[in-house]
Order: C-alpha cells, then structure tokens, then sequence
C-alpha cells in the first residue's frame, strides 16, 4: 500500500512509470519536481516536450497513466489520445490544461479521458489536486485490470471445458450465462438461451424431478444426477448435471455442468439388449446350459441343465462345483482339461464324451462342448445326454 491510504500494487523492483506530455519545458520541470516529492519511490516520471513524437514514444515503453496538456502545437492532447485509442492502447489518459472549457471537458471523456484537471492558481495546490487524481484513477484502474484479467480467466475456462454450462439466477431460475458448448449441445444461440429459464431446458415428463435436483443443488448441497435436454428440433439428448453455487459482488448463482451421455446411455442399451439376448438364448436352447468360473464353482444354469441335473438353480448356482458331479476316473482327466484350457485353450478339444452324475445319483452318458468365455476365465458348456 501506498502512502495516504491508497492501494497502489507494484511488483518487487518495478516501478510504475507516469509521463507528462507538455509543449512547455519548464512547466514539466515544475511538475516533475512537484509530483516527485508528493509521489512515493514506486514511481518514476518520464517528461515529453514534443507531442508530435508522444505515440511513438508510448508504443515504445511500457507506461502506466499519462498526464497531457490540451492545446499543443501540431497536435492536441485529444488527438494523442485518439491516436492511442486507434492502436488499441488502453491507458489511464489524464488532461492537464489550462483550457476549461466545456465542450473540450465533454469531448475528453467521451473519448475515454480518465480525468480532467484545470491549470492556474496556487501550484501547490493544482499538483496536490494532480497527485490525488494520479492515485485515485491508478487504484481504480488497477482493480478494474485485476477484475478483468479474473473476468478473462473465468470466461477462458468457461469456454474450454469441453462439457456444456449453464449458469442461473438460483431464486428465479433465469439463464443468464452459457457457454459455446451449451450452444452447440442444445443447437440454440446465446441469446435465445439466455432468454429462457432453466425449467425450459428439459423435456415437459422431466422437469418436475429435474426442477427438484434445481432446487436441492441451489440449497448448496452437490451431487450428480441424471436428466434430458430439449434441443431446438424437439431432439433428447440424455446429460449427467453437476452444478455448484458461486458468489459474485452480483450475488449467488448456480453454475450447472452438463455433460452429453448420449454415448455412454447407448453403449448401456446395448449391453442390456446384449444380454436380455444371450439370457433369451439361454433359456430357450434346447441344450443343457452350464457357466462355471475358474474354481469350478457353477455360477449359472438354464432350465434345461434343471432337467437333466434333477438340481434347480437356487441348489446349485454360486454353491455347488461341477466337480460333484463328474464320477471318477473321468473326473481326474476333466480337471487336467480344465486347467490346461487355461493356459492353452487350443491344446484341449471342446467336444468330448464323459459321464455326468444327476441328483439322483444316476450316471448319465454325456456328449459335452466347452470353451471359455472370450476376456474371462469362466467356461461355458452345453451338455446333450446320449444315454438311450
């Protein structure tokens, strides 16, 4: 912090550097003088008596607040500050002048002028008045740069997660922020976006529970849950929600990430269809049907393999080896199958004959095929009796 209270913020060796543009030469040696003695040591003043050569020079180095009379030959201090504009050079632009009239006054903060300051009168006075002026638009100038360097950051971001965001007033459920995603996603623009509530961004059979989640989320609780969005051609597309409060000087609102499951939902769809298929298969083959794991627990059976074993599921699935019924000797040349079907599948034969032992203790004569399930250790087996 700076003398006098002000909150001038200078990194450690670097000075904020001022320049005094003035066709007057011993004018800007009274000024330097005065504004050197008023203005801490994080300051440095560079003076310029040639206005025609000020852009240049301010292109050239790195300057944080320009002070510029008014009424110069060639060129007018306006016009400098025009010519800034123009090569987007955005710095704190002060007229120090003696003309006061009021249409120049005007015309100098309609172009972006930070502060306007009359020449005359007792110098110490005007320069006290200059000095107060430097440091209350610095501070100023220096929280608007932070607040938009944070501004930056936070829309560089919003824009670069991949996910769509929704942002919304959490009392009204008014949109008032989206980013490029969420336009894409829902095929609607910014504004028409923004222009809707977030009650609008769902499909009518889901926004009672979705409007729910809202409200829970808004409370301060976080959780994922899932819902659909509505696009602009009446499409549904399936999203996980994550949403967050954030605090502004503005006031609260709920950040919402939305994050297109489409793919996951249809991978998931066909996994199920996959297996409503293979349970279909299962339990309409006309063969006995067994999937045992690796130690030789029988883990599934279909109603077919109830029939020949005389065992239902419930005895037998999760419980029972397969072991228990095979009779010996057969069952020592099995278990070698078994084991070296697992590290070699190729070696052993999937189709051979052998006797199976049903509940009633009957040895039955078996014609067997079995191979592993692909990316498991688990086996599958069928089994069709040849017992006449």
């Amino acid at each position: 912090m700076s003398d006098n209270g002000y909150k001038i913020q200078t990194e450690t060796g670097i000075k904020k550097r001022i320049l005094h543009i003035d066709d007057d030469g011993d004018f800007l040696v009274i000024s330097k003088n005065y504004l050197s003695t008023l203005i801490n040591v994080n300051f440095e003043i560079d003076t310029l008596v040639n206005p025609e050569e000020a852009v240049t020079k301010i292109k050239e180095n790195k300057y944080d607040l320009i002070i510029c009379d008014y009424l110069m030959p060639k060129i007018s201090g306006l016009e400098i500050l025009k010519e800034l504009k123009s090569h987007n050079i955005n710095i704190p632009f002060i007229i120090f002048t003696g003309r006061g009239r009021e249409e120049v006054v005007v015309e100098a903060f309609t172009l972006g002028a930070a502060g306007y300051i009359v020449k005359g009168g007792d110098l110490k006075s005007q320069f006290t008045e200059l000095y107060h002026k430097i440091m209350k638009i610095m501070d100023s100038w220096e929280t608007k740069e932070a607040l938009f360097a944070s501004e930056t950051k936070y829309r560089n971001l919003f824009e670069t997660i991949p996910d769509a965001v929704f942002v919304a007033d959490p009392i009204t459920r008014k949109l008032i922020d989206c980013n490029q995603q969420a336009e894409k996603l829902i095929g609607k623009t910014y504004y028409e976006i923004t222009d809707m509530n977030a009650d609008d961004l769902h499909p009518d059979d889901l926004i009672n529970r979705t409007m729910e989640a809202f409200n829970t989320h808004a409370s301060g609780k976080t959780f994922i849950y899932e819902s659909e969005l509505i696009t602009a051609n009446n499409e549904r597309i399936p999203v996980s929600i994550s949403s967050n409060i954030v605090e502004t000087n503005d006031g609260s609102y709920l950040l919402g990430i939305f994050r297109d499951i489409s793919e996951q939902k249809s991978a998931e769809n066909e996994l199920l269809r996959s297996r409503n298929l293979y349970q279909s298969i299962f339990e309409i083959s006309t063969s006995a049907i067994c999937v045992f794991g690796e130690d030789t627990i029988i883990k599934k059976i279909n109603s077919q393999f109830e029939l020949i074993s005389g065992f239902t599921k419930e005895e037998l699935e999760g419980k029972i080896s397969w072991t228990n019924h095979i009779p010996q000797p057969e069952l020592q040349r099995l278990l070698e199958l078994h084991k070296q079907r697992r590290i070699d599948p190729e070696s052993v034969p999937k189709i051979y004959e052998t006797k199976f032992i049903n509940k009633q203790g009957t040895e039955v004569d078996i014609l067997l095929t079995i191979d592993l399930i692909p990316g498991t250790k688990d086996s599958i087996t069928s089994l069709e009796e040849t017992t006449q």
